[in-house]
């Protein structure tokens, strides 16, 4: 069990009125053999300290750190939480009137950034930045952009967001400039940056044919990979430059240095009780923390 080290940022006064699912949190490693193939083992579960929760959208810090976006039991907005796997601690990272999803850590390593999400007749949804030392309460990145949905650092001063619109856009901007440019529609939720400094995503061409891209981080000009499992989103990149995909209870890799590759199955994990995978992320070393999206 979890033990607790919570260092709180402010006190609760207003609750936000989001609806989240319910979601466990897992730890797996992955180990890759001498014919390149990959294997997972060593499950552990994360999120026993807020059980039949929401504990969601991890994202490492270190191999030993991860942060967490969660809605405790009885509380009606969600903070940011930093799960320490090297001694079983937990830290409470932000308690404001708001809710934090999407916890990210900013190339300075210093600090991370949110999406804050304040609850009104309008959509007002911004790129927030937090000390990771907490030596002060956050300040917002992109004020004068509130319909922000999900967000990626590509460099210490240029994200790639998430625009929510209908369709959802694709947009870059520079935190000093703090103008979006719209690249792209009917984008997915992930964004990642690939080991180039290049953007991956999700392109839902269709209703039917949705594509894993990238686009070049100075042409602005995309690739298609491969097509998507059937209708999924989330994918994570290890550090060996392979995707991560999932389906049901089924973990997929894909070789993007294969021009032929296609999405490879891993392993079936709902012998560890899991039945439908939402969100992956991978560490330097490997270790691989997966959602679980309980109904």
């Amino acid at each position: 069990m979890w033990g607790f080290n919570l260092f709180l940022v402010w006190i609760c006064i207003v609750p936000s009125i989001a609806q989240v699912p319910k979601t466990d949190l897992y730890l797996f490693q992955l180990t890759q053999d001498d014919t390149l193939r990959w294997h997972i083992h060593s499950p552990s579960v994360l999120s026993n300290w807020n059980q039949d929760n929401y504990t969601n959208q991890p994202a490492w810090f270190d191999n030993n750190t991860l942060l967490v976006s969660a809605q405790r039991n009885g509380e009606t907005q969600n903070d940011i939480f930093s799960l320490n796997l090297h001694d079983n601690t937990l830290r409470k990272m932000t308690e404001t009137p708001e809710s934090e999803f999407s916890p990210t850590l900013m190339p300075d390593g210093k600090h991370f950034s949110v999406i804050r999400q304040v609850h009104g007749e309008e959509v007002d949804q911004q790129v927030f930045q937090f000390p990771l030392d907490l030596s002060y309460s956050g300040q917002a990145v992109l004020p004068q952009i509130q319909n922000v949905g999900y967000h990626c650092w590509l460099t210490s001063n240029e994200l790639a967001l998430f625009l929510v619109d209908e369709p959802a856009k694709l947009a870059f901007v520079t935190a000093s400039e703090g103008t979006p440019r719209i690249y792209s529609s009917s984008i997915g939720r992930c964004l990642r940056r690939t080991e180039s400094g290049d953007l991956a995503y999700v392109h839902k061409y269709s209703d039917t044919f949705w594509f894993l891209k990238t686009m070049n981080s100075e042409t602005r000009k995309s690739e298609i990979l491969v097509e998507t499992l059937y209708g999924k989103e989330d994918f994570a990149i290890g550090p060996t430059g392979d995707y991560f995909m999932a389906s049901g209870s089924v973990l997929y890799v894909f070789h993007p240095q294969n021009k032929d590759s296609k999405w490879i199955p891993v392993f079936d994990l709902s012998v560890f009780g899991l039945s439908n995978i939402t969100r992956l992320a991978i560490s330097e070393e490997n270790r691989i923390a997966i959602v679980d999206q309980k109904g």
